[in-house]
């Protein structure tokens, strides 16, 4: 089993797949955190509004020598009720200084987040959930060769063999979050509803938002590899909650790649695909549920948008340490390829 980066030249996101996208978009974007409160909490400003009549109530009916420190009280007072309301969205730090943050913790020299830059594969700077904290996340995508005993004097065959040998057969994902207090890095929990699969997040199909609960919800196409031949795709919802990505597979199609003598890419044969509770699909049914899931299916969803993060790999990052520039370059780089686009 190999584990390889997929583009170790430079960032990629998800349409670096070759995901076309589609429909007329309102840029979402890199938020400030007041702009990240209208986004995420639209009736925040009546809180807000609510906190300062209550602040000239309190002022009218207390002594002329308390009015100042009375005043101040009852709008500390609202503002950590918005916190807590709000996740602390209203006053995170500047993407740039949480990104300081996670540079300057001792952890980033010879501990946990050492061993994830040891490793290859990829990390991204994401928002997930939109509270305004960022998250450092790492994936790792690990691979099998080509069996020993395929028939290499066929150009074709080797070449459809390779294609095979690229996709992978598991993956790693974990992350970590700045703190609510920003200044430290938490471990995000990864929670699988069902099968445990980690997510393939760089095809991302299509997001979502409940506005009522408040969650983002990614849909994910996760191709992988099973045996020599055959394959999995996943369709699966991710999102992360209270600092744990909650990962939960819709529906699957498994089926065998056929190999050619007169091709040289190999061909994806449907075998079957079933929802997570069992239900069996046909090929036709299949195709349409899958065509629903891109454009962004989701129980209690009432916003769409399209999704992109930027992958970087963790080889870049372990030789930009070396230089005077550092690692934040490529960090906000990552950063800034992260986005929501909302689907008019």
């Amino acid at each position: 089993m190999t584990t390889d980066d997929d583009n170790a030249d430079g960032c990629i996101s998800d349409n670096y797949y070759g995901h076309e996208r589609g429909g007329t978009l309102d840029s979402v974007g890199v938020k400030t955190p007041t702009e990240l409160v209208e986004f995420y909490f639209p009736y925040a400003g009546i809180f807000f509004r609510a906190a300062k009549y209550m602040k000239n109530v309190v002022c009218v009916f207390v002594r002329r020598g308390d009015v100042v420190m009375r005043c101040k009280k009852v709008l500390a007072g609202a503002l950590a009720i918005a916190a807590c309301f709000f996740g602390g969205a209203a006053y995170a730090a500047a993407p740039e200084e949480q990104i300081d943050v996670i540079l300057n913790l001792p952890v980033t020299h010879g501990d946990e987040l050492e061993m994830r830059l040891s490793e290859n594969g990829d990390f991204a700077v994401t928002d997930l959930d939109g509270n305004g904290r960022i998250e450092l996340l790492f994936l790792q995508e690990m691979r099998n060769g080509v069996p020993e005993d395929v028939d290499i004097e066929n150009e074709n065959v080797r070449s459809a063999w390779r294609h095979i040998a690229s996709v992978p057969v598991s993956r790693k994902l974990c992350g970590y979050e700045i703190s609510a207090n920003g200044n430290k890095l938490e471990p995000l929990a990864v929670i699988f509803a069902d099968d445990e699969i980690n997510p393939n997040l760089r095809y991302l199909q299509s997001a979502t938002r409940d506005t009522q609960r408040g969650i983002i919800y990614y849909n994910v196409s996760t191709l992988t590899r099973v045996g020599d031949a055959g394959y999995r795709v996943s369709l699966q919802s991710v999102s992360l909650q209270n600092g744990a990505l909650q990962i939960q597979t819709i529906a699957s199609e498994f089926g065998n790649y056929g190999i050619y003598h007169e091709q040289g890419t190999p061909e994806a044969v449907f075998g079957h695909a079933m929802t997570r509770h069992g239900t069996e699909l046909s090929q036709s049914a299949y195709a349409e549920f899958f065509s629903k899931f891109s454009a962004g299916y989701g129980a209690g969803a009432d916003e769409h948008f399209n999704a992109a993060i930027r992958w970087c790999p963790v080889q870049a990052l372990r030789e930009a340490k070396l230089q005077p520039s550092g690692m934040k370059p490529l960090m906000l780089e990552s950063w800034q390829g992260f986005s929501l686009e909302r689907l008019k």
